[in-house]
């Protein structure tokens, strides 16, 4: 089963998406930016659920902590923020969503995701 980390500083966030997911994905969870990339360094992750506005460490820096890592895993960007498309775009993640989303659209495009990853 393939591994995606969720990452958001909203406990219920969190908690939905992971019981959206569980049954397609083994699902990991980091609560900030900080810890999201220790997960990436600690283990293979196929893809990345990442919200932009948090605590610590936020999407960018993840972003930017992947590229110095040499990280390619796949990130989708999920975020209240209303910036999230333009953050989305300057980044070159082009897989995002504005909160509130349909999970069954997230799902389908980490299956996708990992799918084009796995094919390369």
């Amino acid at each position: 089963m393939k591994r995606v980390l969720l990452v958001d500083d909203d406990p219920d966030i969190l908690e939905a998406l992971r019981q959206a997911l569980e049954d397609s994905f083994e699902i990991r969870v980091a609560h900030d930016g900080a810890e999201a990339v220790a997960a990436l360094e600690r283990e293979p992750i196929d893809a990345l659920v990442l919200d932009l506005m948090m605590p610590v460490l936020d999407g960018p820096g993840v972003l930017a902590a992947m590229r110095d890592r040499g990280l390619k895993t796949p990130v989708v960007i999920v975020s209240a923020g209303a910036d999230a498309g333009r953050v989305a775009r300057r980044e070159g993640i082009p897989n995002w969503f504005s909160k509130p989303f349909d999970l069954g659209e997230l799902e389908k495009t980490l299956h996708r995701l990992i799918d084009a990853a796995v094919a390369v």
